[in-house]
């Protein structure tokens, strides 16, 4: 096989002390332990909000607000019909996943306490049904989410 090549040596550029080294040379300084993040990097420090006509991609709250079902009523009114039918089917598909995934959640909850009821020495039953009423009202909503979209799509 090969041997695996050594160390380049580099100018670390954040210490001055290391601009001094010949270009042959390996720098006598180790790497810094300071933290690194986006305010490390060149444009780090001149983040600054963005405004005027690139301020229209900025995400804010509120645009993410419509996304996880808790926003805003969103019916996509502004959208051309194709486009609006697309995206509510879409979103009426998300909301059927989640209404699958919610059921699953409360089938094995059912079954856990019923489980806990015939033997009690695994768990106590009234401590799942704080989590049964909690997926009931998550359900009721999914559910009145996705009858307010079907009768967005059939408008």
């Amino acid at each position: 096989g090969f041997n695996p090549p050594g160390d380049i040596p580099f100018e670390d550029l954040s210490n001055a002390s290391s601009t001094t080294n010949l270009a042959g040379s390996t720098p006598s300084t180790t790497p810094s332990d300071k933290k690194l993040s986006i305010l490390g990097t060149i444009t780090g420090g001149k983040l600054r909000k963005r405004s005027g006509l690139l301020g229209i991609f900025a995400q804010t709250s509120k645009s993410l607000a419509g996304i996880g079902g808790d926003g805003g009523l969103d019916d996509f009114a502004e959208l051309p019909p194709n486009q609006r039918r697309k995206k509510l089917q879409s979103k009426i598909d998300a909301l059927t996943s989640k209404i699958c995934q919610e059921t699953a959640a409360r089938d094995g909850l059912m079954k856990m306490k019923t489980v806990y009821e015939a033997n009690p020495a695994l768990g106590d039953p009234m401590s799942i049904q704080g989590q049964l009423t909690e997926n009931g009202q998550i359900l009721d909503k999914l559910r009145s989410d996705l009858r307010r979209y079907q009768v967005w799509l059939e408008e």
